[in-house]
């Protein structure tokens, strides 16, 4: 078979390679029962010296991961020799004429000085010209997601109160969409259509596409309605690598829930502080106090403790019945979506730190457009764009639980701006990490998973650990700040948005 035939059967080659693994076992077990007499314990230590180090699936899923990342590297080359040739002023850099378009924030509230002035000279030409009519071009209208607070405005407070109040409702929208976007995460990737007797839904790529496109009709309105200025000093390949992350991260977190149960996968991605902090130190040399290292190593011990004894998230948890050890594929998974995803953090907030033009809406419409295109690519490349249209045809039940899925993300996202933004990131963690125990609480509730004395030991010391880390972060400092991150330092906005984000 040569390497494009095999790379257009990755969809399933998992499955068949581990069906024809299991069958190896059972002939070598059957051989070792007939030599039991002759040499049975040598023969066996001989075997176990044999096996291979990963399992047929979890050699599989790393091939697809792959030739994917190998087929994204080279269509980014391929675009960038081209622009080379017939476009090369698009990958020259510009000098930043301004510093105002530093987040989305700033743009949608503050406008563009620049623009009002050439609005005033527009009008006052138009008053000389035409018919004695006076011509005036109207202001855009203002859309803000950020309102005055408190003690920033005391000519005309805002209560408090109402401050809270918007408050609990942020609250309240980011627990009910993420909670939500994780029981149809669950749902999609883990249970039959229709139920009990139908066929699971496999393609986690279109999930991905999904995502990402309403993402980009979203950043893409906001971008026709806001007009922000465009980034002069950035290259637009500079995108693409993030992009890449980003879609391979969600992918991996698809992935793992073939392999482990969802509270699992979900408490695993508390572990994310260990990766950020290692591309911390490679992308941008940072140091971190002595008591992150600390909760990193409490939350590594919850989580094992979490995982290895729990009735139906122990090691053998498959949720297509065919393995007895197949979480460490899993695991794998979700250490690569670890590791993906914090190098997605990292980038942006470099980006952000070097290009002081950039703002936040033109960051997350380039990363998402990158996305949605790379990802369509990959569902035409592995052959799944047909068969997966033909699912969501074939079940009106997974209808539904698409467009809720891109709802939930996409609102999630905005209500995870706008928090930060207004209370800062100390609340925003803290809001995340009861969303956390809520998701894990419904899975169980909803899919019958079983947490042990031990688990639910683990989980409180993941979830102690996590409040403590918050704890020592915000010392100093009011727990409500009444003041977000401000235009200058939004590259902690998006640090905080990957590190506490699964989407």
């Amino acid at each position: 078979m040569d390497f494009v035939s095999l790379a257009a059967t990755t969809n399933g080659i998992h499955r068949s390679l581990f069906n024809r693994w299991l069958e190896s076992q059972e002939d070598d077990f059957s051989n070792l029962a007939i030599s039991t007499s002759s040499a049975a314990s040598p023969s066996l230590e001989y075997r176990n010296e044999q096996r291979p180090l990963l399992s047929p699936a979890a050699e599989a899923e790393l091939f697809m991961l792959a030739t994917n990342f190998l087929l994204y590297v080279a269509l980014v080359i391929i675009v960038v020799i081209v622009a080379q040739i017939y476009f090369p002023e698009s990958l020259q850099r510009g000098i930043a004429t301004t510093t105002a378009t530093r987040s989305i924030y700033h743009t949608l509230d503050e406008g563009d000085d620049d623009e009002e002035e050439d609005l005033e000279v527009e009008e006052e030409e138009a008053d000389t010209v035409g018919n004695g009519k006076q011509q005036q071009k109207k202001k855009k209208p203002q859309f803000s997601l950020e309102f005055m607070q408190g003690e920033e405005d005391p000519e005309n407070m805002t209560s408090k109160f109402i401050a809270l109040k918007r408050l609990a409702f942020c609250a309240v929208v980011l627990n009910v969409t993420f909670v939500l976007w994780g029981v149809l995460q669950e749902r999609m990737l883990t249970r039959r259509y229709p139920r009990q007797t139908g066929e699971y839904f496999t393609y986690s790529y279109a999930l991905v596409f999904t995502n990402r496109f309403w993402t980009m009709i979203l950043a893409g309105l906001l971008m026709i309605y806001i007009s922000p200025k465009k980034s002069q000093t950035t290259v637009i390949y500079e995108y693409s690598f993030s992009a890449i992350s980003n879609m391979m991260s969600s992918w991996c977190q698809y992935e793992a829930l073939k392999y482990v149960s969802f509270p699992a996968s979900t408490l695993f991605k508390s572990f994310k502080l260990v990766p950020v902090m290692v591309m911390g130190k490679v992308l941008g040399n940072k140091a971190y106090p002595q008591y992150d290292y600390v909760v990193a190593f409490i939350i590594g011990i919850g989580i094992a403790l979490f995982m290895t004894s729990t009735d139906d998230l122990n090691l053998g948890y498959d949720i297509y019945g065919e393995a007895t050890s197949q979480a460490w594929t899993g695991i794998m998974m979700l250490c690569l979506y670890l590791f993906f995803d914090s190098f997605t953090g990292q980038w942006q907030s470099r980006m952000f730190q070097r290009h002081k033009d950039l703002s936040m809406i033109e960051l997350l419409f380039a990363t998402s457009t990158f996305s949605t295109v790379l990802s369509f690519i990959t569902l035409v490349h592995t052959k799944e764009l047909s068969p997966a249209f033909r699912f969501i045809f074939r079940h009106s039940e997974i209808q539904l639980h698409f467009f809720l899925f891109s709802i939930c993300s996409t609102i999630g996202q905005l209500a995870i701006f706008y928090t930060i933004k207004n209370f800062g990131a100390v609340v925003f963690s803290l809001i995340m990490t009861f969303r956390v125990l809520l998701s894990i609480s419904l899975s169980c509730f909803l899919y019958g998973h079983k947490v042990t004395a031990i688990g639910f030991f683990g989980l409180v010391l993941v979830t102690g650990a996590i409040i403590y880390r918050v704890k020592r972060k915000a010392e100093g400092t009011q727990l409500i700040k009444w003041k977000g991150v401000s235009h200058e330092r939004a590259f902690e906005l998006v640090r905080e948005w990957h590190e506490h984000v699964d989407m």
